[in-house]
């Protein structure tokens, strides 16, 4: 009952992060569903990590507007789904196909950069401590 009225209240109000496109399905396992049935195979405990992440992959994003448009989210679209990438802060926002990025974006703020093939040089007198 209380998925019904939260359904008939948020279906059609824009959303405005991912955790809220995902709390639109009852359960995991129902936008897991919804998924497969679109052509997209994704466990439960993948989108439980996405929701915990707030962050869905953009491969996924065309795949979660036919799921949505299959249970009647009409809020949901890809210009939403953009969006909601675009709210999240610049280090969140990682291409899959750049390890260099996803690597420095997993260093945190304590954490010394990961150093990039050019910015290595040979030791010099200089760096040296006597």
């Amino acid at each position: 009952m209380r998925y019904i009225l939260y359904l008939a209240c948020m279906s059609n109000q824009q959303p405005v992060s991912f955790r809220e496109i995902i709390d639109r399905w009852p359960s995991f396992s129902g936008l897991a569903e919804d998924l497969s049935a679109v052509g997209y195979t994704v466990g439960a405990g993948v989108i439980k990590q996405w929701r915990r992440r707030n962050s869905i992959p953009s491969s996924y994003f065309r795949a979660i507007v036919l799921a949505s448009a299959r249970r009647g989210f009409d809020a949901i679209s890809s210009d939403t789904l953009i969006e909601c990438a675009d709210s999240l802060s610049p280090s969140a926002v990682v291409s899959p196909a750049d390890p260099a990025a996803r690597m420095s974006a997993a260093a945190s703020p304590g954490c010394a950069a990961v150093p990039q093939p050019g910015d290595i040089r040979p030791i010099q007198t200089e760096d040296v401590l006597v």
